[in-house]
């Protein structure tokens, strides 16, 4: 009797154990990117937005790939399991709440044995008030559905805000809140309300203030070698400033204004970062070594960007700044 073969069907067998081959590939990759930082040199904040803009991974695909790297660099067995290529990043993704080092026997064999729904029925009875991720998307053209688990507290506020501003609906409520906060704290409102006074007021000269002061760098702060802030950095708390002013509110306006409140890092090849979150200002020639607080030499980075250059003692030099 000839035993029938089927040639499409071990096709995909290889192309399936490929698959899981490469993926558990893909998770020891990004795990050294992070480690040795490569995303940020690249121009990206952020993991999350490195694997979704530069790998074109998917939100959830990237969301899960790195929540599993970072698991498996704390828990040995997770790692192992992942370079044997025994167990899926799939399936692996929904253990992640309830994993650790003393139980991950247990629930890695569950990965390996159970299904995804028997999987989340078992993590569900140990973490039930374990809260959903947070999820926006589109329903229309021009509108979106979002998807957040907030407390009690939280909700009983936003309905007192409903309240007072005689919003209709929790939409309305919540334009009214965003309008509001961003009135208030955003940076580049701040800075454009100051250059509307600015303009207003007798003697202005623009951005640059009066005819006295433009043209006139800041005094540079006292320089100091290299050594002696290793020794100040030994004794003063982190972020300590080292007796100098801390930058005049009007120069932080310009730069925001200049900058558009947006991390201007740029990469090699060229793609500048653009986060929005947690911007803060950079020095470009340290004030340690005579940097000042002139407009040219500061200049926005994302908290990530900022940490690396000063974590990394680098300096940072772009061709050229945004034109005020």
């Amino acid at each position: 009797m000839t035993i029938r073969k089927f040639p499409l069907h071990e096709k995909a067998l290889t192309l399936s154990k490929d698959f899981r081959r490469l993926e558990n590939e893909l998770i020891a990759v990004l795990q050294e990117i992070e480690a040795q930082r490569i995303f940020l040199e690249l121009g990206f904040s952020s993991m999350f937005k490195y694997a979704t803009e530069a790998l074109g991974l998917s939100e959830a695909n990237a969301y899960a790939f790195i929540a599993v790297a970072r698991k498996a660099k704390r828990i040995p067995l997770l790692q192992k399991s992942l370079d044997e290529a025994s167990v899926s990043v799939s399936k692996v993704k929904h253990i992640l709440a309830v994993l650790e080092p003393e139980n991950s026997g247990d629930w890695i064999h569950k990965a390996k044995t159970l299904s995804k729904a028997e999987i989340e029925k078992q993590v569900a009875s140990l973490s039930p008030k374990m809260k959903k991720r947070e999820k926006v998307q589109y329903v229309r053209e021009t509108a979106l559905r979002m998807h957040l688990e907030v407390n009690e507290v939280v909700y009983q506020k936003l309905k007192r805000v409903q309240e007072i501003s005689a919003s209709k609906n929790l939409e309305e409520t919540l334009e009214a809140l965003v309008d509001v906060y961003l009135k208030t704290k955003d940076p580049i409102e701040k800075a454009k309300r100051i250059q509307k006074k600015s303009a207003a007021a007798p003697g202005s000269y623009g951005p640059g203030g009066s005819d006295q002061n433009k043209g006139h760098r800041q005094p540079p702060a006292r320089v100091l070698t290299k050594v002696q802030v290793i020794k100040l950095k030994m004794t003063l708390p982190r972020n300590k400033v080292f007796g100098r002013k801390a930058i005049p509110a009007k120069a932080k306006h310009e730069v925001f204004r200049r900058d558009g409140g947006s991390c201007q890092y740029k990469g090699p090849s060229g793609r500048i970062c653009g986060e929005r979150k947690l911007v803060q200002i950079h020095h470009l020639e340290p004030l340690w070594q005579g940097g000042d607080h002139a407009i040219d030499n500061l200049l926005s980075l994302c908290h990530p960007h900022h940490d690396y250059f000063h974590r990394e003692d680098r300096k940072y030099r772009p061709s050229k700044l945004l034109s005020t």
